[in-house]
């Protein structure tokens, strides 16, 4: 979040107005609910430590942060606010841009299947049926029909975001720099909107591979949501590109239990752009964000 130099004035001028007007009151609060941050101002004391909350499902900060002291100038309790502190705060603030709000504003797969389907005179049903086949094992017209649908996928590029799943273990090795590329299979994140738990994923993406070092009782999984400046994806298909069940070979991962699956992409392993987010997705729906690349240090950085 950044706020301009006229909001910053008015802030300045809130702030003094309501220290400056406290004469019973022990705490002054000043809250601003976009971000739902609470400023906390002790009064009666000769230092003023402002006091950072952010709620835990923004993943920003788990408990409060002082991050700036500021000297009260008379027993009035009337504090002078410098631009650079509220600049400050405007900065410690920060916002995702790759939230789950954001994902599900974009058109994805999710909300063009019933109208790709019917074109080929398939129902919704039938399609989530015909994702679940393998594509060597599909009629001529099956792999006709699952074909143009798939193909009237735009390919990625350097402005998609798009989105991979990693098992709950490999979070710290983001964290911890041991991996800084990602690649394999993927998704885009529009097109995996519909998927919005750790169970969802699991299910709609079919993590129960072979092996898989994903577990349902592990009640959370990572996604990464990103951009990348080459994508080079490819539609993975059989027989080019081999693998066992549930792995499907026909463009998509067949959903299970009734979820619609995605359309797969597989890429070589890049290194994301700037601001790439790392997010915990749990069971229950709820993601926090837990890491952010920075470029510049070619690494994941820990949201505190």
């Amino acid at each position: 979040m950044k706020i301009k130099p006229h909001i910053k004035s008015i802030f300045i001028f809130l702030l003094t107005f309501l220290l400056g007007a406290q004469t019973t009151y022990a705490k002054t609060k000043v809250i601003l609910p976009q971000n739902e941050v609470v400023i906390l101002v002790e009064q009666n004391q000769n230092a003023i430590t402002l006091e950072k909350v952010v709620q835990p499902n923004i993943g920003f900060l788990k408990e409060k942060t002082k991050f700036v002291v500021v000297q009260g100038v008379s027993a009035q309790n009337c504090c002078n606010f410098s631009e650079g502190v509220v600049g400050g705060l405007a900065n410690a603030v920060g916002s995702s841009k790759f939230g789950k709000s954001f994902i599900n504003s974009l058109n994805g797969f999710s909300d063009d299947i019933a109208s790709l389907a019917s074109k080929q005179g398939l129902s919704i049903d039938d399609f989530k049926l015909l994702q679940q086949k393998r594509y060597d094992v599909m009629t001529p017209l099956e792999q006709a029909n699952i074909n143009t649908i798939r193909n009237s996928i735009p390919l990625p590029d350097g402005n998609t975001i798009l989105q991979k799943a990693i098992p709950k273990t490999d979070i710290q090795k983001y964290l911890d720099g041991t991996y800084n590329q990602i690649g394999g299979f993927v998704t885009t994140a529009k097109d995996a909107k519909h998927l919005t738990s750790f169970d969802d994923i699991y299910t709609g993406m079919r993590l129960d591979y072979p092996n898989s070092a994903y577990s349902l009782s592990d009640g959370s999984c990572g996604v990464i949501r990103y951009k990348t400046t080459t994508p080079n994806a490819t539609v993975p298909k059989l027989p080019e590109v081999a693998g066992d069940a549930p792995y499907t070979g026909n463009g998509f991962t067949g959903g299970n239990n009734g979820k619609l699956g995605v359309p797969e992409w597989k890429t070589p392993y890049n290194t994301p752009t700037d601001g790439a987010e790392l997010w915990e997705v749990a069971s229950d729906g709820s993601e926090t964000l837990r890491a952010v690349f920075n470029a510049a240090q070619n690494k994941f950085i820990a949201v505190p």
